[in-house]
């Protein structure tokens, strides 16, 4: 025994010599610890805890991966957020938590177009704004070495009882499942939590090595709770802990929480997303990133399995992808700028671009219109609604006059722009990426000038495509007798109509007392605006709808609002007036419920066209009853933008062919 002793002693110390006196710790590690500056001790404690023992060896190095590529992580918090927390678990609001809230309404429109806002006002009232500005607790300098060897061995016990362990690098474990945080939420001991609350779950399958199923059985319980989705009441660093409570954020929210779930049970979970939408104002998407034991890829968004890209949301467009890591990516452009101005959408030194994953066999060659130097940074730029966004960067070759982007997707207005000085200076023309991989460039010609009638300044997504496509067979009728049972049909929807106010003709001579919408059999109608007009003045008088129906939202269809409406919810449900004395109806204007981004009458309006490296106006209008605006001196070739200066900031560039308006 004490030979044995003896020898394990030994054993460790040389363990030591080996690890510490003939090699140098790493230069990464160094500058780490260096700028931990107080809080050096804590780190070093971490390092010296896996060196007693050689069979520590592994985890010496995951600690010191987690520390030397913690420069840059943190912490943001604020006094709302810790309000916000409380909320969310414990506190009430009118006897009730949110949590109740949610048990009682469920995943409906009364609880999301309701509850939410009260709850959001309340929340403001008593706690004041979503903070814009947030303390910053880098976690070199206030992370314990408790916290960070509790987080090390729990991620290393999780490791080694997987059935596919043996399909896990040391490098994919340290990226994918030994990570303490994700994004820049509250430090937390979250990993065993989730571990304990999941693993049941896949008990049934676990030994499938069927990572893909694996995920497809968590499906249910990543969902129940339902999420809430909430993009307006966004607020960051909520922490893992209140997020399985709480299943509140947007996709970026939801995306971390599957990934705590993933990586809690072994499952090494990327997340993806895009640093700018290339077709939309909102800045990012987020999805997850799964890789199966054969080196396959699925990827899960909003709880949903998909195989390739063109399987998510068709309505967006991406550009170019990323994988958010842990570790320091070494070509992320902060690292290959280091000292240099780098765009803020690609400031992330964690951040990798996986492009060629998505869009691997389309390359790009386009020949900018200034000059560039040899190996200069040039930025594949997307337009989100008020200015171009370096999405993409290349350097230039040998072939000045020419630059390269691979893996890009297609079917994208984009532009090609350098940073000099601080300021960025285009490089080209916008230009639509089509599939076959040549630029179509959008170049004003004012010498061809085109007829315009616009009717709105954003495109109509596939969302509302399919609310609007429940209207067909939709009737607008009058009669005599209250309950309709003499009603006459005066117009019937029959192709999907628009967002934007519809007007109809209504011949027929007879008088009626009662007019109404009916829904079509089994479809769900929302109306926002509705108006029965005679001789060009609309026709007012009791606001009436079907028997059980909620009278509460009634005034909606007649407020000139297009953003209120009333929900027609069940079969053959309808909604109308009562007029005071008979009237003959000569027309029927409609507006179902909608994204308000359609030309809204009493609106100011200016049109713009790209030219000369900049937007130029083709002037102001007020929209009027017609709901089009209509201009008769557009370039052709041109690609345009119209801005509402009343109201709203969905805006998307189009072009104009055919008489048609195609947005980008």
């Amino acid at each position: 025994m004490r030979f044995y002793m003896k020898r394990k002693s030994f054993l460790a110390g040389l363990f030591l010599v080996l690890l510490f006196a003939c090699s140098r710790m790493p230069s990464r590690l160094e500058q780490a610890l260096a700028l931990a500056e107080d809080n050096r001790a804590e780190l070093e404690k971490v390092l010296a805890h896996y060196t007693t023992d050689p069979a520590d060896s592994l985890k010496y190095r995951a600690a010191c991966f987690l520390i030397e590529n913690m420069t840059g992580h943190h912490e943001l918090g604020s006094p709302v957020t810790d309000s916000l927390k409380s909320v969310l678990n414990r506190e009430k609001f009118n006897d009730m938590t949110l949590m109740q809230i949610r048990k009682i309404y469920g995943n409906t429109d009364v609880y999301t177009n309701t509850v939410r806002q009260k709850f959001k006002i309340r929340f403001k009232e008593k706690y004041g704004s979503v903070p814009s500005d947030y303390t910053v607790k880098p976690d070199l300098k206030y992370i314990t070495c408790d916290y960070l060897v509790r987080n090390i061995d729990v991620s290393f016990r999780i490791w080694e009882d997987v059935p596919w362990r043996d399909a896990i690098s040391f490098d994919d474990f340290c990226e994918d499942i030994l990570p303490y945080r994700i994004s820049n939420e509250a430090l937390e001991d979250w990993k065993e939590t989730y571990h304990r609350k999941f693993r049941p779950a896949i008990d049934s399958v676990r030994d499938s090595r069927n990572i893909r199923e694996i995920c497809q059985t968590l499906r249910d319980y990543l969902s129940d709770p339902f999420w809430i989705y909430e993009h307006d009441f966004y607020t960051p660093g909520l922490g893992p802990l209140t997020m399985l409570e709480s299943r509140l954020g947007n996709c970026k929210e939801q995306t971390e929480f599957t990934a705590y779930v993933l990586m809690s049970l072994g499952i090494p979970a990327g997340i993806d997303r895009i640093v700018q939408n290339a077709n939309h104002h909102y800045l990012s998407h987020y999805w997850n990133s799964i890789r199966e034991l054969d080196g396959n890829r699925f990827y899960i968004e909003f709880n949903n399995l998909y195989d390739k890209i063109e399987d998510f949301d068709r309505d967006r467009r991406y550009g170019k992808i990323y994988r958010a890591h842990y570790g320091l990516q070494p070509a992320s452009l902060p690292m290959k700028l280091k000292g240099k101005h780098v765009p803020p959408a690609l400031a992330s030194p964690f951040l990798a671009d996986v492009s060629h994953e998505y869009f691997p066999h389309v390359n790009m060659t386009v020949e900018p219109d200034g000059k560039t130097e040899k190996g200069e940074t040039v930025f594949l730029d997307v337009f989100d609604g008020r200015r171009w966004t370096p999405t993409g960067w290349t350097e230039t070759g040998r072939e000045k006059k020419r630059v390269r982007f691979c893996h890009v997707e297609p079917n994208v207005l984009y532009r090609v722009s350098a940073i000099r000085d601080g300021q960025q200076v285009p490089l080209t023309d916008p230009f639509i990426l089509k599939g076959d991989e040549n630029a179509c460039f959008m170049r004003a010609d004012t010498a061809r000038l085109q007829e315009m009638k616009l009717t709105r300044k954003f495109r109509t997504t596939s969302y509302w495509k399919k609310r609007l496509n429940r209207a067909v067979g939709g009737k607008f009728q009058g009669a005599n007798r209250v309950d309709f049972s003499d009603a006459v049909t005066l117009h019937e929807t029959v192709d999907a109509p628009s967002l934007s106010m519809m007007t109809f003709p209504a011949h027929h001579a007879a008088k009626f007392k009662y007019v109404r919408y009916i829904s079509p059999d089994s479809s769900e109608n929302s109306i926002a605006e509705l108006w029965f007009m005679s001789d060009g003045k609309p026709l007012h008088g009791t606001i009436i709808c079907s028997n059980g129906m909620d009278e509460q939202g009634r005034e909606n269809i007649m407020d000139d609002h297009p953003l209120t409406s009333f929900n027609l919810k069940e079969n053959g449900t309808w909604i109308g007036l009562a007029l005071e004395n008979p009237q003959q109806i000569n027309e029927i204007r409609i507006q179902y419920w909608n994204d308000d981004n359609s030309i809204r009458k009493g609106d100011e309006y200016e049109l713009f066209y790209w030219a000369n490296d900049r937007w130029n106006s083709l002037g102001r209008q007020t929209g009027s009853d017609t709901h089009v605006l209509e201009y008769k001196n557009g370039p052709s070739g041109a690609l345009f933008l119209l801005h509402n200066h009343t109201r709203g900031r969905e805006e998307r560039p189009f072009t104009y062919e055919t008489g048609k308006q195609f947005f980008w």
